[in-house]
């Protein structure tokens, strides 16, 4: 502070430090809203950037280099036969609700159903 001396007591300003002392906080404002706009602009970016890391990670899924017929083997494997129907518990329907190659996968299998 340029004011040491009066953060530090109880005394009031005077007349000649009150325009002095709005000023420095005037000028403390200002850099407060530069650096809180910056911080969004960070905020953003950071938010930007770990989208980005996430979408192409997910290129580079073993998943992904599967052929279509693995996978398809895999998902007929796992279902249970004569299940009741029910969108929301079928092995069937959670298997294609994972993404949607799963889906396309899924959907392309004619024994899985």
């Amino acid at each position: 502070s340029p004011f040491p001396a009066l953060v530090t007591s109880n005394e009031a300003a005077s007349d000649l430090q009150i325009p002095l002392i709005s000023n420095v906080i005037q000028s403390a404002e200002q850099e407060l809203e530069r650096v809180q706009n910056a911080i969004q602009a960070f905020t953003i970016r950071a938010t930007e950037l770990k989208a980005f890391i996430r979408t192409h990670t997910a290129t580079m899924s073993a998943v992904r280099c599967f052929p279509n017929k693995i996978m398809a083997e895999i998902f007929i494997r796992c279902v249970e036969r004569n299940a009741p129907f029910d969108p929301s518990r079928n092995d069937q329907w959670v298997v294609a609700r994972v993404c949607r190659l799963w889906r396309a996968v899924a959907l392309n299998t004619p024994t899985l159903w």
